[in-house]
Parts: structure tokens; C-alpha cells; sequence
């Protein structure tokens, strides 16, 4: 059965009211029927102050559910574990493993060392496929890779010495059923926006989607993944995208420019109602 659905960004890149702090990371606070989910926490630099700002309560989370296991993700967990005693935490088994990442020089991208110490004695759900979280409310797991022109949106890898590709399995969404239809939220969409839809499509047995919000990883996105991504949103017949966190200017300029009637802009701050 469907509830009420509320989200309230709390960490973006973009500071969505002047009250607000922005840090190059993800955090939203999902409230569903009697159900608080916390989804992803940012890097921590400014998860507190702005839940705080938005009267946020975060010793009431129910559920921590992380999209993968990047630093501006999981930052966060050591300073919401402690006040949230009652959290559940759901992720992927491989959202722990040290990760790097290569632009001018290689630096440390994986789940920080505090964090993942943070984790320790707390009720962790490792999971890897479908999973339901609430009822109405699932995570994908893994997420196939079926289409050739998606991928994981920049140079990652597991060494240090980056010759061990990091395809990040662990990435997944969260998906919430409404009254109008299926809400999809990203963390970044490692997987690709195309396949993460289709996944969902074909997980929920065709179910119409609404909604699609959230880090979409096109900021080097190719002219041709941009078009079939469009597409994609089309085909689903969506009719809210909300581009956040990675998804990137020019890509988020594209998708409005495309999308003009679909694609919104949280000009008057940070709260979707659903």
C-alpha cells in the first residue's frame, strides 16, 4: 500500500537556501508512511548543521541505506551512528573495500577509515540484490550493466597503483512506491541511469515510474549516452528528474533543456512532496 512520501535534501553540491552549507556529496532524508530513511550521509562536513537548518530530526532514523561506498556518501556515519542508536544500516558487502580514484593525481575515494569504524556492533543488512527495506520501499542491490555506452563515470580503481579496474558493483538505488507511481533515487548512478531503470522496470513488473531524482554521474558523459538517456526517461514516461550531486552543469542543462516540462530545479528549497 502506498504512503506518504517526503524528501528533504539534506547535502547536495548546491546550496538550496542561504541557510544552507553545500559540500560535494549526497544526503536525503526520506519519510515514508512511519518510516524515517536516511539515504546516504554526505562527506560529514555539513550533514548536522543542515539537518539541523531544516528541522530534520536525525536521532529518528529507522534506516541508514548507503548507494555505494564512496567518501561523499559515507562520510557522514560518525556523526549520525552515534545519535541514532536504533538505525538499521543497509549496504552492499563490498561498500567497505578500499577505493581510489586517478585525475591529476590518485587519492583515496573509498568509505573513510572513521567510518567504517563506525559501523562497528551496529545491526548491518549486507545486501546484494532486491532487496525490500520497508514495505513499499526497496533497494536494487547490483544493478546489471546491459547497455554498451554506460559506465561507471570516471577512472576508479581498487589499488593504489590503479591497475585493478573498480567497476562498482555495489552501486544501487532506492525505490519507493507513491500514489502516482515508482520513485527511483540515486546516490550516483554508477551503473547508469538507462540500466537502473530497466532494472527497476523489469523488478517491478513494469510498474509506471513518476520519478527519478538524485547523482547521475554525466559529467563526461558522452553526447550519445546524454541522447539515450533522455530517451530512457521518455520511454518510462517519467515525469519528475530531479539531476543532483555528480550529475554534472552541462548534463543538467541538457536534461532540463530536453525535459522542460519533467526536469525541476529546487529553486525554493530542498523538499519534494510526493
Amino acid at each position: 500500500m502506498e504512503q506518504h512520501l517526503q524528501i528533504t535534501i539534506l547535502v547536495d553540491n548546491v546550496a538550496w537556501r542561504p541557510d544552507l552549507q553545500a559540500e560535494h556529496g549526497l544526503s536525503m532524508w526520506i519519510e515514508y508512511g512511519d518510516r524515517r530513511i536516511l539515504w546516504d550521509t554526505g562527506q560529514g562536513g555539513v550533514l548536522s548543521a543542515n539537518a539541523k537548518s531544516l528541522g530534520v530530526d536525525l536521532t529518528q532514523a529507522d534506516i541508514i541505506a548507503l548507494s555505494h561506498g564512496h567518501y561523499d556518501h559515507t562520510g557522514g556515519l560518525p556523526s549520525v551512528l552515534p545519535i541514532a542508536p536504533d538505525a538499521e544500516v543497509w549496504m552492499h558487502p563490498l561498500a567497505t573495500v578500499t577505493r581510489f580514484s586517478r585525475k591529476e593525481t590518485v587519492h583515496p575515494v573509498g568509505m573513510p577509515a572513521q567510518a567504517a569504524e563506525s559501523l562497528q556492533g551496529r545491526t548491518i543488512h549486507w545486501i546484494k540484490s532486491w532487496t525490500a527495506i520497508h514495505e513499499g520501499v526497496f533497494l536494487t542491490g547490483s544493478i546489471p550493466r546491459n547497455t554498451p555506452y554506460e559506465d561507471t563515470g570516471g577512472a576508479f580503481f581498487l589499488d593504489a597503483d590503479c591497475q585493478i579496474p573498480d567497476m562498482l558493483p555495489d552501486d544501487q538505488a532506492l525505490v519507493a512506491e507513491c500514489s502516482k507511481g515508482l520513485v527511483v533515487v540515486l546516490g550516483c548512478a554508477h551503473s547508469g541511469v538507462v540500466n537502473t531503470l530497466d532494472y527497476v522496470h523489469l523488478k517491478t513488473s513494469g510498474k509506471p515510474i513518476y520519478a527519478v531524482m538524485g547523482g547521475m554521474h554525466l559529467s563526461k558523459a558522452s553526447q550519445e549516452r546524454l541522447d539515450y538517456t533522455v530517451q530512457a526517461l521518455k520511454k518510462y514516461d517519467v515525469q519528475i528528474v530531479l539531476p543532483l550531486h555528480c550529475t554534472g552543469e552541462r548534463a543538467t542543462h541538457y536534461l532540463r533543456t530536453a525535459l522542460p516540462d519533467r526536469s525541476i530545479q529546487l529553486s525554493n528549497g530542498p523538499l519534494i512532496k510526493l
